[in-house]
């Protein structure tokens, strides 16, 4: 069965439950891009510089699949879910995801772990989203071993699912919806890094070499930044957006910068 929600309206109401963050000790902030790279202003909800991490989340949608004749209803012996990925003769995007990861930052798709409209709802009012959700870090899946169509598929609260291609392959989620705040409390702690617009700055400047080695069209973004050298930076929003922009409409990916409330934990 095909998903009866969107895209958007999932990736906002996850996005929209973190941002409120149910337990206080994780708040995201997400950023939007710019209209254009041209150095019109994005948008965001939080103050530099502060401790935390930027993350790179793909909302994907998935198929549910309920009858025994599933194709891979032997691996879980009851309902599951398939979350499809691009192709690489399509698009590199999954390959670009899992490199940008190696390179020390955080990405993760994110898949619903429901597919109606009225469980949408429901999990909406119940700020439930986050606990019904799969998250899969692009290096649990790995390579795409050729061109063809790959999917990975999954039960709800279940930690393991399976890539399938021409063998499944056993992957695993990052962690369970109910460990969300936990897991990125840790993860934040273990690599604490002061956010502040130099930060940002410098890794945009990354991020444009990495898709320039990876012969991706960044020609015009590249001129915006060789002209943002030539001047002081006015404004967070240019430089962060920027970033936001970039990881947009190459990875798909909205930005969140996510900022971990010591204080609120000790209370």
């Amino acid at each position: 069965m095909r998903p009866l929600i969107s895209e958007f309206s999932f990736g906002y109401a996850l996005t929209e439950e973190i941002v409120r963050g149910k337990n206080k000790l994780i708040k995201g902030a997400p950023i939007f891009p710019t209209q254009n790279q041209e150095g019109q202003e994005g948008g965001y909800d939080v103050e530099l510089p502060l401790i935390g991490l930027p993350i790179f989340l793909q909302f994907k949608l998935s198929d549910y699949l309920q009858r025994s004749s599933a194709k891979e209803w032997n691996l879980f012996n009851g309902p599951y879910y398939r979350m499809h990925l691009r192709p690489i003769r399509l698009s590199e995007q999954h390959n670009l995801l899992l490199e940008w990861e190696q390179h020390g930052n955080e990405v993760f798709y994110v898949a619903p772990e429901f597919h109606t409209q009225d469980e949408l709802n429901r999990f909406y009012l119940l700020c439930s989203i986050v606990n019904n959700s799969a998250f899969f870090r692009p290096s649990a899946i790995g390579l795409l071993p050729d061109e063809y169509e790959h999917y990975v598929v999954y039960q709800r609260g279940s930690i393991t699912g399976w890539l399938c291609s021409d063998e499944p392959r056993q992957v695993r989620k990052a962690f369970l919806g109910e460990q969300f705040e936990a897991y990125f409390s840790q993860l934040i702690r273990e690599n604490q890094r002061e956010l502040n617009l130099q930060y940002f700055k410098n890794i945009t400047i990354q991020l444009v070499d990495f898709l320039e080695q990876k012969k991706q069209d960044i020609g015009k973004i590249k001129r915006y930044l060789q002209r943002m050298e030539r001047r002081p930076i006015e404004s967070q929003e240019s430089v962060i957006g920027l970033y936001a922009y970039i990881a947009r409409t190459y990875f798909d990916a909205q930005l969140v910068i996510f900022r971990y409330d010591e204080n609120q934990a000790q209370q």
